[in-house]
């Protein structure tokens, strides 16, 4: 009886041992682990403080900029309206000269022109001086013009009479204004006219001196006994009017600034003839007025042509 009962107790602490043993290593483990995850946990944790501190810096540059960029917007703007100011008071300015000059100039010319008619009753100094002044008097007289146009185009005072028009007869009057031009530097005005039909909603005062910069620039620009073709044609639902000279053509670095106010490129006039640097700002600023558009294709000392398209009138306006 004692023996089993010996037995039944060595084997009950044998389990109690086992189980306990089992216990420890669970517990162990699981300390283990538990130290692991806060080891991880603790890890992160510092990564999550550590970026929230990074992003807190960040929102703190970000907020130092944007007071500096709302300072010098602010700052902008403040000069923005000064140059507003400035301009307006630039082309007020601007506009009292041109006006004042005008009338001036224009008697200038008109008496100067009767004496330098006279050519027999002057020496030869005499004319040349005279010519001189002419020329000098009708330079600052188209410096003016074109001041007063591109004035009238900046402050939208152009008041356009829109119709339905035939290109054709821009064409036809033009060219009557510059036979003696033509005839002067022995240059041919061409025709390559492919339609008759060339109706455009435009207003014809407006298109006429869009042409007449054209031609004036086709004229100065290209050589005494060359040729220049003025044409006209239909693509698909546009009339395109175009104007090609004989002339040195225009680099292709020279080409984006072709239509700016007051640009000089390298190409000259072939016969001393002086250039505003105006025209072509103009002929832009007008097409595009009237919704049209204006571009230039040239080969270098091959001559250039300048195109102005417009929709095509199909019916009278309204």
């Amino acid at each position: 009886m004692e023996i089993t009962c010996s037995k039944g107790t060595r084997l009950f602490y044998q389990w109690v041992s086992v189980l306990s043993a089992i216990i420890f290593v669970l517990l162990l483990v699981g300390y283990l682990q538990i130290r692991r995850t806060n080891r991880r946990l603790h890890f992160q944790k510092r990564q999550i403080e550590s970026q929230a501190e990074d992003l807190r810096n960040i929102n703190e540059s970000l907020q130092k900029a944007n007071i500096k960029i709302k300072q010098k917007n602010a700052l902008i703007e403040e000069k923005n309206e000064d140059l507003t100011r400035l301009n307006n008071e630039k082309n007020h300015i601007i506009g009292i000269l041109a006006h004042d000059l005008r009338n001036p100039l224009a008697t200038a010319i008109s008496m100067n022109e009767p004496i330098q008619s006279q050519h027999n009753e002057l020496s030869e100094e005499q004319y040349e001086a005279g010519s001189i002044i002419t020329r000098a008097l009708r330079r600052m007289n188209e410096m003016i013009n074109k001041i007063l146009d591109i004035r009238a185009i900046e402050t939208k005072k152009l008041n356009l009479d829109i119709q339905r028009t035939n290109m054709f007869f821009v064409i036809q009057q033009v060219c009557e204004l510059f036979r003696d031009r033509f005839a002067k530097k022995k240059i041919k005005c061409q025709f390559d006219i492919r339609t008759e039909e060339a109706y455009a909603h435009i207003d014809f005062a407006y298109m006429v001196q869009v042409l007449e910069n054209l031609v004036s620039n086709a004229i100065k620009f290209s050589f005494p006994g060359s040729s220049i073709t003025i044409g006209l044609f239909e693509k698909e639902n546009t009339i395109v009017l175009f104007v090609k000279d004989s002339g040195p053509g225009i680099k292709p670095e020279e080409m984006e600034k072709l239509f700016g106010k007051f640009q000089k490129l390298s190409a000259k006039p072939t016969s001393g003839e002086t250039s505003t640097g105006l025209g072509l700002s103009i002929v832009k600023k007008y097409v595009e007025e009237m919704h049209g558009s204006v571009w230039c294709e040239s080969t270098y000392r091959k001559g250039a042509t300048f195109f102005v398209s417009f929709a095509k009138a199909n019916e009278v306006l309204a």
